[in-house]
Protein backbone atom coordinates (compact mmCIF):
# COMPACT_ATOMS: atom_id res chain seq x y z
CA UNK A 1 0.00 0.00 0.00
CA UNK A 2 1.39 3.58 -1.07
CA UNK A 3 0.95 6.37 1.34
CA UNK A 4 -0.84 8.21 -0.72
CA UNK A 5 -3.24 5.30 -0.36
CA UNK A 6 -2.88 5.01 3.26
CA UNK A 7 -3.86 8.80 3.58
CA UNK A 8 -6.80 8.48 1.57
CA UNK A 9 -8.53 5.51 3.41
CA UNK A 10 -7.84 7.09 6.96
CA UNK A 11 -11.35 8.30 8.29
CA UNK A 12 -11.47 12.08 7.67
CA UNK A 13 -10.83 13.46 11.48
CA UNK A 14 -13.44 16.08 12.46
CA UNK A 15 -12.24 19.03 13.93
CA UNK A 16 -12.19 19.67 17.60
CA UNK A 17 -15.91 21.07 18.64
CA UNK A 18 -15.67 24.93 19.89
CA UNK A 19 -16.31 23.29 23.84
CA UNK A 20 -13.02 21.00 23.57
CA UNK A 21 -11.42 24.49 21.51
CA UNK A 22 -12.29 26.59 24.35
CA UNK A 23 -11.11 24.49 27.00
CA UNK A 24 -7.38 23.85 25.66
CA UNK A 25 -7.14 27.81 24.56
CA UNK A 26 -7.83 28.72 27.97
CA UNK A 27 -6.84 25.61 30.19
CA UNK A 28 -3.49 27.93 31.17
CA UNK A 29 -5.81 31.05 31.93
CA UNK A 30 -7.68 28.95 33.76
CA UNK A 31 -4.87 26.83 35.60
CA UNK A 32 -3.31 30.49 36.88
CA UNK A 33 -6.46 32.42 38.07
CA UNK A 34 -7.19 29.42 39.65
CA UNK A 35 -3.59 29.08 41.48
CA UNK A 36 -3.98 32.86 42.28
CA UNK A 37 -7.86 32.12 44.00
CA UNK A 38 -6.65 29.18 46.04
CA UNK A 39 -4.43 31.81 47.87
CA UNK A 40 -7.19 33.28 48.89
CA UNK A 41 -7.84 32.19 52.59
CA UNK A 42 -12.01 31.80 52.03
CA UNK A 43 -12.33 31.26 55.86
CA UNK A 44 -11.02 34.77 56.78
CA UNK A 45 -13.56 37.35 56.51
CA UNK A 46 -10.96 39.24 54.60
CA UNK A 47 -10.23 36.74 52.15
CA UNK A 48 -13.85 36.08 51.67
CA UNK A 49 -14.42 39.53 51.31
CA UNK A 50 -11.54 39.85 48.44
CA UNK A 51 -12.77 37.11 46.83
CA UNK A 52 -16.42 38.61 46.19
CA UNK A 53 -14.81 42.05 45.56
CA UNK A 54 -12.81 40.07 42.66
CA UNK A 55 -16.05 38.85 41.11
CA UNK A 56 -17.71 41.29 41.35
CA UNK A 57 -15.70 43.47 39.86
CA UNK A 58 -15.31 41.18 36.53
CA UNK A 59 -19.22 41.19 36.49
CA UNK A 60 -19.17 44.69 36.33
CA UNK A 61 -16.65 44.99 33.47
CA UNK A 62 -17.64 41.83 31.23
CA UNK A 63 -22.04 42.60 32.14
CA UNK A 64 -21.56 45.30 29.04
CA UNK A 65 -20.39 42.24 26.50
CA UNK A 66 -22.82 40.03 27.67
CA UNK A 67 -25.75 38.23 25.37
CA UNK A 68 -29.48 39.22 25.88
CA UNK A 69 -29.89 35.90 27.32
CA UNK A 70 -27.14 35.98 30.17
CA UNK A 71 -28.02 39.49 31.03
CA UNK A 72 -30.66 38.46 33.89
CA UNK A 73 -28.52 35.53 35.41
CA UNK A 74 -25.12 38.44 35.39
CA UNK A 75 -27.21 41.23 36.80
CA UNK A 76 -28.34 38.73 39.35
CA UNK A 77 -24.60 37.06 40.30
CA UNK A 78 -23.54 40.14 40.66
CA UNK A 79 -26.78 41.53 42.96
CA UNK A 80 -25.76 38.65 45.15
CA UNK A 81 -21.90 39.56 45.66
CA UNK A 82 -23.04 43.05 46.03
CA UNK A 83 -25.97 41.61 49.00
CA UNK A 84 -23.30 39.32 50.62
CA UNK A 85 -20.70 42.36 50.93
CA UNK A 86 -23.65 44.53 52.38
CA UNK A 87 -24.11 41.73 55.25
CA UNK A 88 -20.50 41.72 56.14
CA UNK A 89 -20.56 45.24 56.08
CA UNK A 90 -18.54 46.18 53.07
CA UNK A 91 -19.31 47.49 49.70
CA UNK A 92 -17.40 46.43 46.19
CA UNK A 93 -14.02 48.40 46.79
CA UNK A 94 -13.42 50.84 44.84
CA UNK A 95 -10.99 50.36 41.89
CA UNK A 96 -8.31 53.06 40.50
CA UNK A 97 -8.76 54.01 37.68
CA UNK A 98 -5.57 51.66 36.13
CA UNK A 99 -7.11 48.88 37.31
CA UNK A 100 -10.85 49.10 35.89
CA UNK A 101 -10.41 46.63 32.65
CA UNK A 102 -12.11 47.76 29.78
CA UNK A 103 -11.98 45.39 26.82
CA UNK A 104 -13.55 46.37 23.28
CA UNK A 105 -16.13 44.28 21.45
CA UNK A 106 -15.97 40.78 23.21
CA UNK A 107 -17.74 37.99 21.45
CA UNK A 108 -20.95 37.27 24.49
CA UNK A 109 -20.53 33.48 23.64
CA UNK A 110 -16.74 33.56 25.40
CA UNK A 111 -17.44 36.05 28.24
CA UNK A 112 -20.62 33.70 29.15
CA UNK A 113 -18.21 30.40 29.08
CA UNK A 114 -15.90 31.98 31.30
CA UNK A 115 -18.69 33.39 33.48
CA UNK A 116 -21.01 30.54 33.53
CA UNK A 117 -18.04 27.68 33.72
CA UNK A 118 -17.12 29.75 37.03
CA UNK A 119 -20.35 28.40 38.49
CA UNK A 120 -19.48 25.23 38.17
CA UNK A 121 -17.43 25.10 41.32
CA UNK A 122 -18.81 27.40 43.37
CA UNK A 123 -20.62 24.16 45.59
CA UNK A 124 -17.01 23.71 45.96
CA UNK A 125 -15.58 26.96 46.90
CA UNK A 126 -19.17 27.15 49.01
CA UNK A 127 -18.20 24.38 51.21
CA UNK A 128 -14.78 26.23 52.17
CA UNK A 129 -17.06 29.17 53.61
CA UNK A 130 -17.45 29.35 57.61
CA UNK A 131 -20.64 28.76 58.82
CA UNK A 132 -22.65 32.65 59.37
CA UNK A 133 -20.67 34.09 55.74
CA UNK A 134 -23.62 34.89 53.76
CA UNK A 135 -23.17 32.81 50.28
CA UNK A 136 -25.95 33.78 47.92
CA UNK A 137 -23.32 34.70 45.37
CA UNK A 138 -22.35 30.82 45.44
CA UNK A 139 -25.56 29.76 46.15
CA UNK A 140 -27.15 31.40 42.84
CA UNK A 141 -28.64 28.60 40.38
CA UNK A 142 -28.83 30.58 36.72
CA UNK A 143 -31.76 30.40 34.83
CA UNK A 144 -29.57 28.92 31.52
CA UNK A 145 -28.13 25.98 32.75
CA UNK A 146 -24.75 24.51 31.74
CA UNK A 147 -25.99 22.19 29.54
CA UNK A 148 -28.69 24.08 28.10
CA UNK A 149 -25.67 27.05 27.58
CA UNK A 150 -23.20 23.66 25.95
CA UNK A 151 -26.17 23.31 23.55
CA UNK A 152 -26.45 26.96 22.51
CA UNK A 153 -22.15 27.03 21.81
CA UNK A 154 -22.43 23.89 19.83
CA UNK A 155 -25.47 25.66 18.17
CA UNK A 156 -23.60 28.61 17.33
CA UNK A 157 -20.48 26.28 16.26
CA UNK A 158 -22.87 24.52 13.38
CA UNK A 159 -23.96 27.48 12.03
CA UNK A 160 -21.31 29.80 11.56
CA UNK A 161 -18.15 29.85 10.00
CA UNK A 162 -14.81 28.89 11.73
CA UNK A 163 -13.56 32.93 12.06
CA UNK A 164 -16.41 33.75 14.52
CA UNK A 165 -15.25 30.53 16.52
CA UNK A 166 -12.02 32.34 16.88
CA UNK A 167 -13.80 35.29 18.08
CA UNK A 168 -15.49 33.57 21.12
CA UNK A 169 -11.83 32.14 21.69
CA UNK A 170 -10.02 35.14 22.24
CA UNK A 171 -12.76 36.72 23.97
CA UNK A 172 -13.11 33.71 26.63
CA UNK A 173 -9.03 34.05 26.60
CA UNK A 174 -9.74 37.69 27.66
CA UNK A 175 -12.65 37.15 30.16
CA UNK A 176 -10.44 35.01 31.74
CA UNK A 177 -7.36 37.95 31.71
CA UNK A 178 -9.97 40.43 33.03
CA UNK A 179 -10.80 37.86 36.49
CA UNK A 180 -6.99 37.03 36.44
CA UNK A 181 -6.26 40.98 36.43
CA UNK A 182 -8.27 41.66 39.30
CA UNK A 183 -7.55 38.74 41.58
CA UNK A 184 -3.53 39.95 41.35
CA UNK A 185 -4.49 43.03 42.06
CA UNK A 186 -7.26 42.34 44.55
CA UNK A 187 -4.63 39.85 46.45
CA UNK A 188 -1.54 41.81 46.15
CA UNK A 189 -0.51 42.24 49.89
CA UNK A 190 -3.49 39.60 51.14
CA UNK A 191 -1.79 36.40 52.84
CA UNK A 192 1.74 38.06 53.24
Amino acid sequence: MTVENFISRRPSVPSANLLTRLRLATQNDHHNLDETISRINLSDLQGYVTFLCIHHHALESLMPHSRPEDQADFESMARCARNDLAILGEAPTSLPAAQIVRQPNLHGLGVAYVIRGSRLGARFIRAKIPDGFPVSYLSFAPALSWSDFLKQLQAFSDRNCPLRDESVLKSATAAFAVFDHLAKYCTTGLNR
